[in-house]
C-alpha cells in the first residue's frame, strides 16, 4: 500500500488564531529519522486555551506548528526500525551534542539559543496530532507488544509518569522514605503518586479536596490523603503527624496565590530532607 501524499493534522498557525484542522503534506524521510503512523496521541487540555491566548514566554513554540505531545504509533519507514513496529514517541527533542539543549514538542522551545535553534525545523518542534510525523530515531522507542496486556493507545500517556519519574529519580527517592506530594490530583501529580508508591515509597498525597485525594490514593496500600487547610502552620503540624519526611515534591499550579504546599512541607520536611519543584507558579514566580 503506497503512502498517500497529504494528510489531516491539528495545526497551531499563530498564537491567539486557535486550533485549526489542515492538510498537510506527508514528509519525506531522511538516514537517521523515522517516518511513523499516529495511532493515538496525547493533547492537554490547556492546549486549545493556549492557542487562543497572546504568546507565553515560558509555553510558546515558532509558529505553525502541529499540536500534540507524546503518542503511540507505527513505523512506516526508516532504516533503523522494523515497518510496522509499534513505537513509543517522545515530546522531547534532545541536542546530540549536549542535553543541556532540548525542546518539547509543540510546546517550549527550550532554555538556550541552541535549544532555540532545534525549534527553528519545524518536524523537530511538530507534535504529534497528526495522521504521520517524522521524528528523529531518538525520539522513538520500541515496545514488545506481547508484553503489554491492555489497549496500546493508553501508552500514549506515559509521558505524565515519565514527568514525575525524572524528577523522584533526580532527587533519588528510595523505598522506604516518605514523600509529600503536592497537590496531588492533577494529570501530573497523581501520576507522581502513582510512580512513588511503585518505587516502594510511603506516599503522602496533599490537596484540599478529600474525596478527590481519597480517589487518587486508594489504588495504592502505600499512598495517604492528606487534607490541607492553607494555613502553613495549621498544615505543617498535620503533616508532621506521619512522621519525618524525607522528600517533597511540588506540582503547585500558576493559579495558586502562594506556595502554600510548600510552605507546610517547609515546616515538616526533615533535616536534609530534599525538595523537587515541578510546579508552574514557582517557575512563574521565581
Amino acid at each position: 500500500m503506497s503512502l498517500p501524499k497529504h494528510q489531516k493534522a491539528v495545526v497551531v498557525e499563530k498564537y491567539g488564531a486557535g486550533l485549526t484542522l489542515k492538510e498537510l503534506s506527508v514528509p519525506e524521510v531522511a538516514p537517521g529519522q523515522v517516518l511513523v503512523k499516529v495511532e493515538a496521541s496525547v493533547i492537554g487540555t490547556e492546549m486549545k486555551a493556549r492557542a487562543e491566548r497572546p504568546k507565553n514566554p515560558l509555553f510558546c513554540i515558532p509558529e505553525p506548528f502541529v499540536t500534540g505531545t507524546s503518542a503511540v504509533g507505527r513505523v512506516v519507514e526508516s532504516d533503523i526500525f522494523e515497518k510496522g513496529q509499534l513505537v513509543y514517541l517522545d515530546p522531547t527533542v534532545w541536542s546530540r551534542d549536549s542535553p543541556g539543549h532540548y525542546i518539547v514538542k509543540s510546546i517550549a522551545d527550550g532554555p538556550t539559543p541552541e535549544s532555540k535553534a532545534l525549534s527553528s525545523q519545524e518536524y523537530k518542534r511538530n507534535g504529534y496530532m497528526s495522521e504521520y510525523t517524522l521524528v528523529d530515531i531518538e525520539s522513538c522507542y520500541p515496545i514488545k507488544e506481547e508484553a503489554v496486556g491492555f489497549d496500546t493507545d493508553i501508552i500514549a500517556g506515559l509521558s505524565f509518569p515519565l514527568v514525575a519519574y525524572g524528577g523522584l529519580r533526580a532527587i533519588d527517592l528510595k523505598p522506604g522514605e516518605t514523600v509529600a506530594i503536592g497537590p496531588a490530583t492533577g494529570k501530573f501529580s497523581s501520576a507522581a503518586v502513582a510512580v512513588a508508591a511503585s518505587m516502594g515509597a510511603n506516599v503522602l498525597a496533599l490537596g484540599r479536596n478529600k474525596a478527590a485525594l481519597e480517589a487518587v490514593a486508594s489504588k495504592f496500600t502505600n499512598a495517604h490523603p492528606v487534607v490541607l487547610t492553607g494555613d502553613k502552620d495549621v498544615d505543617a503540624a498535620t503533616l508532621q503527624k506521619h512522621g519525618p519526611i524525607d522528600v517533597f515534591m511540588d506540582f503547585s499550579p500558576g493559579k495558586l496565590p502562594g506556595p502554600i504546599y510548600l510552605d507546610a512541607a517547609i515546616g515538616a520536611i526533615k533535616f536534609g530532607g530534599r525538595i523537587v519543584l515541578s510546579g508552574q507558579r514557582l517557575y512563574q514566580n521565581g
